[in-house]
């Protein structure tokens, strides 16, 4: 009976702290890809690259008659372990929000000292990808959704 209840605490430790380590970057490999919709006149596209080393690079481009706008992203791991989204919309200053929730093909980055958004949520449903951003309440929400396409 002992050895039982030593080989479970073992077993609750060990899951414990797996539960507790930072996400790594191949969590987030379900970005990977191109992205694409077109909808009442406007064209969206992200694009991703795989996880290598530190760092994911992703963009996106929006585009409405002539009108267009861009974002450069990426997604790096820090020295200190944290894994931070960092987003430069039509190549202004890059602004940082930080990883808080991973669960499956969802991901939650935030900075609450943020204006706007102050939360981005990616999520991955077989071949179609959405994001969308809001404050942290999940108030003044803005949605994007994407299909898989080839890059052009």
């Amino acid at each position: 009976m002992k050895r039982i209840a030593l080989v479970f605490a073992a077993t609750l430790m060990t899951s414990t702290a797996a539960a507790s380590e930072p996400a790594g970057l191949e969590q987030l490999a379900f970005l990977e890809g191109c992205w694409q919709s077109e909808r009442d006149g406007r064209f969206s596209e992200e694009c991703w690259t795989a996880p290598r080393g530190p760092l994911l690079l992703g963009s996106n481009r929006s585009v409405r008659g002539e009108r267009a706008g861009f974002e450069f992203i990426r997604i790096q791991r820090e020295d200190d372990g944290r894994i931070v989204y960092w987003a430069s919309p039509g190549g202004k200053p890059p602004v940082p929000f930080a990883l808080r929730e991973v669960a499956g093909h969802r991901i939650v980055f935030e900075n609450a000292r943020h204006d706007y958004p102050q939360r981005i949520v990616y999520q991955r449903e077989g071949d179609s990808l959405s994001a969308e951003t809001s404050l942290l309440d999940g108030s003044q929400p803005q949605r994007w959704e994407w299909k898989r396409a080839g890059c052009r």
